[in-house]
């Protein structure tokens, strides 16, 4: 019976967790959730949008689901329209509690895969010793629930509803909104398509930010806070966080190209084509970087070098041989690079 439900009920529950992790997080950690049969794939900015950070599985949800709907079916109350709403509450009930252990154990495995894989810490030890004691509603919530729900269930056709007969209306009433709401709510997880991973809901850059106050030395953070400062013409405060990158990894190629654009930008181009030229020395295929500095040189009127370096761009990009502005630019050059000579270029360059 779970079986053809699960994919459904994965739906929901990433539908109604995704809003409640954005609302919690300040700015959010996760940027989307997709329900795929079993699981929910979480992507972050923090891993890109290309893959999932991690996924948690809703394989063990079916007893958790189902079991409270079977004992409340069970309860003696005698009249069916009493049970069906009964059962809907119920069934309102374990959304909202497996929807909260959802987002918790979501927030943990978020928390778990940041630490080992990209060695920051996201919460501080008061908040991962709340999640973990809000985790305990996993174990907990699937133990206790279905019994509480049948003890309330049975007590309510044994001793309570006697005494209200005459309130059945209003009663029935009541309930038959609750299951038109609930039932809305599952037709919402269930057959509204989550969205596929794409932009951040809210500021990207907010993000970052918020990873770099807690972990001020992670050099992505400070360079992805960086590409937002350069964005946004805040240049010196780009190449300042660049640098700062840089003194903690200065083995890292993205670091000195990001470095050497903003450096171009502030027309600093003997500075630019030493940050492209450390590019190459990691990487000696990086396209963007033989082109970037081809422009530096070209900048610092070394025609004949920058030609060599914007040729090997289109040799190893060759996507970029069909820009116009770029072939223009290389045939410019070849021009000026036979009016002054290689010697000049070379005399330049030292």
């Amino acid at each position: 019976m779970w079986l053809p439900l699960q994919p459904a009920y994965t739906r929901l529950v990433a539908a109604v967790a995704q809003p409640l992790l954005w609302l919690i997080d300040d700015p959010p950690l996760i940027s989307s959730l997709v329900a795929r049969d079993q699981s929910i794939a979480l992507y972050s900015f923090l891993t890109g949008f290309g893959e999932p950070m991690a996924a948690w599985s809703t394989e063990t949800m079916g007893v958790f689901v189902l079991a409270p709907l079977v004992l409340v079916l069970a309860a003696p109350v005698p009249r069916l329209p009493d049970r069906l709403a009964a059962a809907l509450l119920v069934l309102g009930l374990v959304i909202a509690v497996s929807t909260g252990i959802a987002v918790t154990q979501i927030k943990l495995v978020v928390e778990k895969h940041a630490t080992e894989q990209l060695g920051i810490t996201l919460h501080t030890a008061t908040q991962k010793a709340i999640l973990e004691r809000f985790n305990l509603l996993h174990v907990v919530g699937m133990l206790a629930l279905p019994a509480l729900l049948f003890a309330a269930t049975y007590a309510w056709g044994s001793w309570v509803q006697p005494s209200v007969a005459r309130a059945r209306r209003l009663r029935g009433l009541w309930f038959a909104g609750l299951g038109v709401a609930v039932l809305g709510l599952a037709a919402w997880g269930g057959l509204a398509a989550v969205p596929e991973p794409g932009t951040a809901r809210r500021d990207y850059h907010e993000g970052w930010a918020r990873v770099l106050r807690l972990n001020p030395d992670f050099a992505p953070a400070q360079i992805n806070v960086a590409l937002h400062f350069e964005a946004t013409d805040r240049l010196d405060e780009a190449v300042e966080l660049y640098r700062a990158a840089l003194s903690s990894r200065p083995d890292l190629p993205e670091a000195h190209y990001n470095l050497g654009n903003a450096l171009l930008k502030l027309k600093r181009h003997d500075d630019a084509a030493e940050r492209f030229r450390a590019v190459l020395r990691l990487d000696p295929g990086h396209a963007g970087a033989h082109r970037n500095l081809g422009l530096a040189l070209a900048r610092s009127s070394r025609p004949c070098e920058a030609v060599e370096q914007l040729e090997l761009s289109t040799q190893l990009e060759p996507s970029a041989a069909a820009n116009p502005r770029l072939v223009e630019e290389i045939g410019r050059l070849r021009g000026l690079c036979r009016s002054t000579g290689p010697g000049d270029s070379r005399e330049a360059g030292r």
